[in-house]
């Protein structure tokens, strides 16, 4: 058990790593664009201040890149 909590740790913090370094590097038209290549559905299942608030983004924001593409 003591291994496996371990193990589990060890890849959520990996894993947290990978997303605050995500969030740094990248503007907030490519993370809505990856948003959209990995869960496709979920943009009209979920409000648009959620999404906004997980990409680190303000709704106007993300608003104004919806209406760009």
């Amino acid at each position: 058990m003591e291994k496996f909590s371990r193990v589990l740790f060890q890849s959520e913090y990996a894993n947290s790593i990978l997303r605050i370094s995500e969030i740094y590097s990248t503007d907030a038209a490519s993370k809505y664009k990856g948003l959209l290549d990995k869960y496709p559905d979920l943009i009209q299942r979920v409000p648009q201040y959620l999404i906004a608030s997980y990409l680190g983004i303000l709704p106007s924001s993300l608003s104004r890149i919806r209406s760009q593409k």
